[in-house]
């Protein structure tokens, strides 16, 4: 290699008869070739894996009157989804939903608007009704201690009459041979009005504590609004726990899954 530091342009090369005609140079030259691109990379495409909720948080259990299926879509501005539940597990002894499903009881149809027949696994409408029939036997009752009162009210007054018109009573003397006892008929209708009152009394108290026992057994067997209705809202708090811990999980592998397919792409 002589290099001695001196660059000395040389122009271009002749090119035969046409060196001098810059146009004919252009001509000469070849056309470069096109590069083939490269083959298109086939990537792999993402898709959103959605949760599986709860099957029991479905409430297909909870079908008295009728099942609502109120938790089969969840309609948005993009139309009814699906919702995807995991496989029917039998649910353990002590579960919120199972103690929920079981919560019931004989309907009221005595003192109250109800069939008579026994229910469990009631939906929302039901353990509504549970109330309704509460407040009519509360109703029931009223009603009862008034007629009751009301009663007492009548034999007082019939009383208070009575011993009003036993004071007016004459004594009467037994003395066939002219002598013989006198008797004080005043204490006498006096005293009979105090028995009269007291049996009727006693009739009117019976009667009514006979209804109370009715009425405090036909609550006991109806469905409790308070105990039934906690019950199922610690079964739905459940749902909405399963909901949340299933919903983070899904969206934590979608993202994960996401990650890997992008980073794999590039």
């Amino acid at each position: 290699l002589d290099f001695d530091g001196q660059f000395e342009g040389k122009g271009i090369s002749t090119l035969g008869a046409s060196s001098g005609d810059p146009e004919a140079i252009l001509k000469s030259l070849k056309k470069p070739k096109k590069p083939t691109p490269p083959r298109m990379p086939k990537l792999e495409v993402f898709e959103a894996e959605e949760p599986q909720y709860a099957d029991e948080c479905k409430f297909e259990e909870f079908a008295y009157p009728t099942y609502t299926p109120l938790w089969e879509n969840s309609p948005d501005s993009h139309g009814d989804n699906p919702i995807t539940y995991a496989p029917k597990e039998e649910l353990p002894e002590g579960h919120p939903c199972a103690i929920a499903a079981s919560a019931g009881g004989t309907e009221d149809d005595v003192w109250a608007s109800g069939d008579g027949q026994t229910h469990d696994k009631l939906d929302y409408s039901a353990i509504f009704g549970c109330s309704t029939r509460d407040i009519e036997r509360g109703a029931s009752d009223a009603a009862v201690t008034l007629a009751h009162d009301l009663v007492g009210h009548v034999y007082d007054m019939a009383e208070a009459s009575g011993q009003f018109s036993c004071a007016f009573a004459p004594n009467m003397v037994a003395a066939p041979m002219g002598v013989g006892p006198e008797f004080q008929l005043s204490d006498t209708c006096s005293k009979s009005m105090e028995v009269g009152r007291l049996v009727l009394g006693i009739a009117k108290d019976v009667w009514a504590e006979g209804i109370a026992y009715d009425l405090n057994v036909k609550d006991t067997a109806d469905c409790d609004p308070f105990q039934t209705g906690l019950a199922r809202l610690f079964c739905d708090i459940h749902c909405v726990r399963d909901a949340v811990i299933r919903g983070d999980r899904t969206i934590n592998r979608n993202i994960q899954k996401a990650t890997d397919i992008t980073n794999r792409n590039l």
